[in-house]
């Protein structure tokens, strides 16, 4: 049933309004930092809540779900249960263990942070095959690269069987080149040590588990049943920065799935792999919305300027802010991020003043909002994530 966009997302443009009322099948959202893919993914959630149906809402961090877990609980006006926002490889854990019994799996195992297995591994490390790997008086900082690796491998997909074949083939002509071969062999029986103590243990790594539900879930219909009937609708938020093995999760996920609704940027991926966008077009076929750019701000920045600028019994702050160049005699910007150096540097002076950087954020600022506006619209978007917080007009 077609939700307006008017019943759903008051005050959004109108391609939000097709986010949040979106109700058939698969939907592709692209935009880029500020044009409001998170905030339309919290209001759809809101909206499904509201209307009494279930969904799963899949993050690349566990600050990114807090965030569209609180922004989708102000919008809720009815009593609801849970809102099941998560990491993807919380996710998988969380379903693994509520639906043991179609996974056929033991629900009370172990899931070890890379801390843990890092001690795990410092307890047995007579037990390591370590000729050929470096231990410079601490093992510690070498089994903790170790184990950065092996997460790094399994998040490509690539398993201790997979590794271990192709160390296998690795050769040399020279001294060298043989002695790195010998290394990797050596650091594919760890691989394998490691997968071999946790399977022991009765545990997993963060990875496993979102592998092993991606299996269970193709390989036990059941599972996918129980699953898809709990969660008939799929959100998927910053896609761009999902690994290999979260991406085969989504899609087991999104095949049983009622909607699905994923959104990406790919100029700001961090898995090095293909593009998100082109994966979602060719595994799910979808339909696409793109969000028009914005420049958004935070909450607590806008509260903290309405409290500077509120006026005074004697007006005494205004001539302060004017001679400062401070709101609303100036309109300014904070912007942070990986991007924001070369963003920063990449504006035109002639319109703007920049200052900074100061704790990584820069200070734009400019006669009006109008100049400040056009100047932020005109410079190229470099690579990497940006935040950009303007200021808003005063009513």
């Amino acid at each position: 049933m077609g939700v307006s966009r008017d019943q759903v997302a008051p005050g959004l443009s109108e391609q939000q309004g097709r986010v949040i009322s979106h109700d058939s099948g698969a939907l592709l959202v692209l935009g880029v930092a500020g044009s409001g893919r998170s905030e339309s993914l919290a209001r759809r959630l809101g909206r499904l809540v509201a209307e009494g149906q279930r969904a799963l809402v899949l993050t690349s961090s566990t600050a990114a779900a807090t965030r569209i877990r609180t922004r989708a609980e102000e919008t809720i006006e009815t009593p609801y249960e849970e809102l099941a926002v998560h990491t993807h490889p919380a996710a998988a854990a969380r379903l693994l263990r509520e639906h043991a019994t179609e996974a056929e799996i033991d629900p009370f195992f172990e899931s070890l942070s890379p801390a843990e297995r890092l001690a795990m591994l410092l307890d047995r490390l007579d037990e390591l095959p370590l000729r050929r790997h470096e231990i410079r008086g601490n093992p510690a900082g070498l089994l903790a690269r170790i184990v950065d690796r092996i997460d790094a491998l399994k998040s490509a997909g690539v398993t201790a069987a997979d590794f271990a074949r192709w160390a296998d083939q690795q050769g040399g002509a020279s001294r060298s080149e043989r002695d790195t071969a010998a290394r990797e062999r050596e650091f594919a029986e760890i691989y394998e040590l490691h997968d071999s103590m946790l399977r022991s243990a009765g545990a997993m790594d963060a990875i496993d588990g979102v592998i092993e539900l991606t299996m269970r879930l193709e390989q036990r219909p059941a599972l996918a049943e129980a699953v898809s009937n709990r969660f008939p609708h799929l959100l998927v938020d910053e896609a761009e920065d999902a690994c290999p093995a979260e991406r085969s999760l989504i899609e087991a996920l999104a095949r049983n799935a009622e909607t699905t609704v994923i959104t990406c940027d790919d100029e700001q991926g961090l898995a090095p792999c293909e593009a998100a966008s082109a994966w979602v077009r060719r595994a799910l076929d979808p339909e696409e919305i793109a969000l028009e750019p914005g420049w958004r701000y935070g909450g607590d920045l806008l509260d903290a300027a309405h409290a500077v600028v509120a006026p005074t019994s004697n007006g005494a702050e205004t001539p302060r802010r004017a001679a400062l160049r401070f709101p609303p005699t100036a309109a300014v910007a904070a912007v942070s991020g990986p991007a924001a150096a070369a963003f920063t540097d990449a504006l035109d002076r002639r319109h703007v003043e920049v200052a900074g950087p100061s704790r990584g954020t820069w200070l734009v600022r400019a006669a009006d909002h109008e100049a400040l506006a056009d100047a932020l619209a005109a410079t190229p978007r470099p690579a990497g994530r940006l935040r950009v917080e303007v200021d808003p007009l005063r009513l």
